[in-house]
């Protein structure tokens, strides 16, 4: 860690883009808590949609990680926000196997009128069964 922080002290950027990846993806991807947590102490603040994006890639192979991110978003507003947001944390929920929000998200829906889960359900349950975490079904 030494070295990231000599770095970023130098002007580095850990979420700039190097090849399709960043240095912070590449960190949440192999499970790298110490680079990650640094990050956000030193301030980045990827927006809602970045954050939900990156949870949906890796819930299914670094469950701590997603639950980490998923720790740094508002959950309540997300859930309200829009249909694609409420979609990426179905998905989330099935690969990463997080029961309490599959839960909330299913509560949530009949007083939102959103039909995410009923046009999807399907493909929803098989990211489930495929990840190994029937337990959200």
């Amino acid at each position: 860690m030494e070295t990231v922080r000599l770095l970023v002290d130098a002007g580095a950027d850990v979420m700039s883009e190097m090849t399709d990846q960043s240095p912070f993806s590449l960190a949440l991807e192999t499970g790298n808590e110490a680079f990650i947590n640094y990050a956000f102490e030193q301030g980045i603040s990827p927006d809602t949609e970045v954050i939900l994006d990156m949870v949906v890639e890796i819930a299914e192979h670094q469950k701590r990680m997603a639950a980490f991110l998923l720790e740094k978003i508002d959950l309540d507003s997300t859930i309200h926000f829009s249909e694609s947001a409420r979609y990426k944390l179905l998905c989330a929920a099935a690969t990463g196997g997080f029961e309490d929000l599959m839960q909330r998200l299913l509560v949530t829906a009949p007083a939102l009128g959103w039909r995410t889960f009923e046009r999807n359900c399907d493909y929803i349950m098989g990211l489930a069964v495929a990840s190994g975490n029937i337990e959200v079904i």
